[in-house]
């Protein structure tokens, strides 16, 4: 007998129970299956039976329909039934407990939806798994194979932190599920389960590592050698990996003997720096600052360099050059300062095609913090070559005092049409900040460099306008008339400089600055504002109190409801503004006032 058959009409009939006997008359799925059933009861009588319940079902009218359709539903269960079996087949094994313990007695109602947030897909899981661990109910040990399961999530933000802050809690009762759902050739989420049974049973599975480092899937096998680099022991076995077919495996041997940094771990390091595939050995180096690699790197280092300098330029012997000079990186010793100097300062070296090591090599210096370094940079800004003029500027803000730093930069400043006076430029404005952060709590302030006040002149000659912004920190007709020109070319408040002004303006003590403010504001269009930025918000809140009539007659005139509902409630704080004559006179720190107003 075919039972195929059988629970195809049993679904056919289920959707039918589900959806109404109303529509189970010339259904046509069902209809489909009669012709099958027909046949087969030439044969069996018990088909030529539901045969002719199902037609009898097809042909029902409205009022017959219900009762045809339960028949056939009865007759159809009965017929499943009784082809049931209640044998069970394969062998018979012995069960065998997880091992877990833990605490059973939290109520099911509350483990539910934790369960079903490790197990099922969907958002907001993540907060349902950080309370659970909070409220300690990992310690129940019906969770230990959800838990273990949610390795697997493909959400892999609740994969990581079960892995990180779940299963290390719960501790040993956790391993034997670890240890029964771990695949060889599985991927992340056994690579996962890999690291947990190290984190919490130690080396003292060792077997299992060796044998995931030998017959493991690439992802099995990198988790495996990352538990190698934690024992010295593995060592000869890590130089071996360190030249694995597999790029993967070979960079992850690379990073674990960098952890210990032998003889032999340091040979495998440099024998890959010199290798064909020398990237990957680019940030292993790096984590080592051992003193004997970094003599080994020098040697090295010295030896391309003299290739280039001395036979014909070669592109790849640059390339190579270039890894080990990142590779020096951290390493802040005399001998190495003392290499990267005869680098950069090394006339045979100066070529375009070794520019990008010479000014990683500048940077290098630069980070060195050094006085030797800082005073050898400096120098680089007198030399007609002035690619590495940025870094020299870099240096003599770290170094010098502010006058001299003025006196002995300005100078390029002048034309900026120059590579150096655009180099020195993209370095005022990475060391200064728009004006808008200095109140701001969530911007650090650049107090670290003080400016001498001479350099706001320079940039209003050269119409710098940001940098004008940036730098005038005094009460200067000049300074202030350029500003307020600027404003007057785009006085639009949806033009960002605009607000840059403004902010200077205010900073300046300007007393006209509200009124160009409401200016700014009214000669917008209101059906053009869609919103209100933080900037435009925080100036308006530095209106004095007289310009709550204006501002709220603005308001009005805004399209946008929720824009105009922005403006009402800046008015509100507008109103409570009490203009302090006596405090202006004297001169306050901008910064403090602007606080005072706007936190």
């Amino acid at each position: 007998m075919s039972i195929a058959v059988l629970y195809e009409v049993h679904q056919e009939v289920r959707r039918l129970f589900i959806a109404g006997s109303g529509v189970a008359a010339g259904d046509f799925r069902l209809s489909k299956l009669l012709p099958q059933l027909q046949k087969l009861g030439e044969s069996a009588p018990v088909f030529r039976r539901l045969a002719e319940a199902i037609q009898q079902t097809l042909e029902a009218n409205s009022e017959s329909s219900s009762v045809k359709l339960l028949e056939l539903g009865t007759l159809l269960h009965s017929i499943l039934y009784t082809q049931g079996s209640s044998e069970l087949s394969g062998e018979l094994k012995r069960f065998e407990p997880s091992g877990s313990l833990g605490i059973t007695n939290v109520h099911y109602r509350k483990l539910r939806p934790l369960i079903d947030a490790l197990t099922q897909r969907g958002p907001g899981r993540l907060e349902i798994v950080r309370q659970a661990k909070e409220e300690g109910l990992f310690h129940d040990m019906r969770t230990h194979i959800p838990a273990v399961v949610g390795l697997e999530d493909t959400y892999t933000e609740i994969a990581d932190y079960l892995a990180e802050a779940v299963i290390p809690s719960i501790g040993a009762p956790v391993l034997p599920i670890l240890m029964k759902q771990f695949q060889l050739n599985g991927g992340k989420a056994d690579a996962r389960k890999l690291l947990l049974i190290h984190r919490i049973g130690g080396i003292e599975y060792r077997e299992l590592f060796q044998q995931a480092v030998d017959a493991g899937s690439t992802d099995v096998r990198l988790a495996a050698i990352d538990i190698w680099s934690n024992y010295a022991e593995f060592e000869g076995r890590l130089v071996e990996l360190s030249r694995d077919k597999k790029k993967e495996v070979r960079r992850a041997a690379l990073f674990a003997l960098a952890k210990h940094p032998s003889d032999k771990a340091i040979d495998a390091l440099m024998n890959a720096l010199a290798g064909k595939d020398y990237s990957i050995a680019l940030e292993p180096i790096q984590d080592c600052l051992d003193d004997h690699l970094t003599a080994r790197l020098l040697v090295h280092a010295n030896e391309l360099f003299n290739k280039v300098t001395e036979g014909t330029l070669d592109e790849q012997t640059v390339e190579r050059l270039a890894t080990t000079v990142h590779c020096l990186e951290g390493r802040r010793t005399e001998t190495v300062e003392n290499y990267l100097i005869s680098l950069v300062s090394n006339p045979s070296f100066n070529r375009k095609e070794t520019d990008a090591v010479r000014e990683h090599a500048a940077k290098l210096l630069l980070h060195s913090e050094r006085q030797e370094a800082y005073a050898f940079l400096r120098n680089l800004h007198t030399l007609p070559d002035q690619r590495l003029i940025a870094y020299s500027f870099e240096a003599a803000l770290r170094d010098l005092p502010p006058a001299t730093v003025y006196e002995d930069y300005s100078p390029q400043f002048r034309n900026k049409e120059q590579f150096a006076a655009k180099e020195l430029l993209r370095v005022m404005y990475n060391r200064t900040q728009p004006l808008m952060y200095a109140w701001d709590r969530a911007h650090k302030e650049t107090a670290d460099i003080q400016w001498d006040s001479r350099w706001v002149h320079v940039f209003v000659e050269i119409n710098e306008e940001e940098l004008v912004c940036r730098l005038a920190d005094e009460q200067d007709r000049k300074v202030i008339s350029y500003l307020a020109d600027k404003w007057k070319v785009a006085p639009q408040m949806l033009k960002p400089r605009t607000a840059s002004i403004l902010f200077a303006l205010y900073k300046l003590r300007y007393k006209e600055t509200p009124e160009l403010l409401l200016q700014s504001l009214e000669g917008a269009a209101a059906r053009q504002i869609y919103y209100l930025d933080r900037d435009w918000l925080s100036l308006i809140r530095l209106l004095p109190a007289k310009y709550t009539e204006r501002l709220e007659k603005f308001a009005e005139k805004l399209t946008y409801e929720s824009v105009k509902q922005q403006m009402l409630e800046v008015v509100e704080s507008v109103k409570a503004n009490v203009q302090d004559e006596s405090n202006e006179s004297k001169g306050a720190g901008w910064i403090e006032w602007m606080k005072s107003k706007l936190l």
